[in-house]
């Protein structure tokens, strides 16, 4: 059946865009039905065809995880890091993957914080990098550390009051008299201190 349906997605797509969408949507398809090996063939298919498609290179390294082929996966998001094809907010998404399955899967904090901050330099915007970065450091009780992100989520995040929240109980934690609104106006004025 699985073959089937690929051959009529190559019958009917008369050009290669409209061939990588096809197989992008069955790969789709395959992932909600968990039909993860159909899912995955479906997807390489789509990659032979547009070989830098970070939707498509994001969906793979995840269905490796799914597998529970880890160490394939970070091999297959090594092989496109250096890949000059990527624009640096490309390549941010490419270094958080890879730092979300070093800290899960390999349990590597270390490198999962480097991959993170390497992602941040490309792409300081990266919000969701941002929010990993906090719940990195707190679960290595080192919230100091992820203080900047932190206040950037308090300032561009659609749920700033959540950060607010952690950013607060940080310093009444600490006994100090720094009051959240010291901290971001002294964060703004470059005067805070670490």
């Amino acid at each position: 059946q699985s073959i089937s349906l690929r051959n009529r997605i190559i019958s009917g797509s008369n050009s290669k865009e409209l061939l990588f969408l096809n197989y992008f949507k069955i790969g789709d398809f395959y992932l909600d039905t968990k039909n993860i090996k159909e899912a995955i063939i479906s997807f390489k298919k789509a990659l032979e065809i547009s070989p830098f498609s970070l939707n498509v290179i994001q969906k793979l390294s995840n269905l490796y995880i799914l597998e529970g082929r880890a160490t394939e996966a970070i091999s297959f998001l090594n092989f496109y890091l250096p890949k000059q094809e990527f624009k640096p907010a490309e390549r941010a998404k490419l270094y958080f993957e890879r730092g979300k399955i070093l800290k899960s899967d390999f349990k590597k904090t270390h490198e999962a914080y480097q991959n993170y901050e390497e992602a941040l330099k490309l792409d300081p915007d990266f919000l969701l990098c941002h929010e990993q970065f906090v719940f990195l450091f707190m679960e290595e009780g080192a919230l100091k550390k992820a203080i900047p992100s932190l206040v950037y989520l308090v300032k561009k995040s659609k749920e700033p009051a959540k950060w607010a929240l952690i950013l607060s109980d940080y310093y009444h934690s600490r006994n100090t008299d720094l009051s959240l609104q010291y901290a971001l106006l002294a964060f703004e004025n470059k005067e805070y201190r670490h």
